[in-house]
């Protein structure tokens, strides 16, 4: 699902830059900032996805690892609760089937999702040149570039 969701957001993000100039101007590619504010700092903001998908690993991490605790410490855990061991044992397995295959759709995913994006890349430049070749893109843009035929 995170995956998913930074595809689009990429996608949409491609769609803004588009047609900002041309729209409003570049009100989207314009950072506030107080001066020496960005000297020296990495102006690589940790994006939504990215925290999410840190928080989803870090519950990922903590279930398996409260699994493992549970079948290494038998005798400390049945002090305080009487556990039925198979159960726990089952409940494991099953955790780390779920655990695997989601791991290897999500590195199935991920590849898909890069030859997607290749395409999508190459939708857009054809968009691009054909908007330029329209008069739709003006010279405002110092990154825009004509490309002839």
């Amino acid at each position: 699902m995170l995956v998913g969701a930074k595809f689009w957001q990429d996608n949409w993000e491609r769609h803004i830059d588009l047609l900002e100039d041309f729209v409003t101007g570049p009100i989207y590619k314009t950072y506030l900032a107080q001066s020496g504010q960005l000297e020296g700092r990495n102006l690589n903001v940790v994006s939504v996805t990215k925290a999410n998908q840190i928080v989803s690993e870090l519950f990922v991490v903590f279930w398996g690892a409260l699994c493992t605790i549970l079948l290494l410490y038998q005798p400390l855990v049945s002090s305080f609760i009487d556990l039925n061991y198979h159960y726990i044992l089952y409940m494991s397995l099953i955790f780390l089937y779920i655990f695997a295959s989601a791991a290897i759709k999500m590195w199935l995913d991920r590849k898909l999702t890069s030859s997607v994006t290749a395409k999508v890349g190459d939708v857009f430049d054809n968009v691009t040149h054909n908007m330029a070749t329209r008069g739709a893109l003006t010279d405002a843009d110092p990154n825009w570039q004509k490309q002839e035929k």
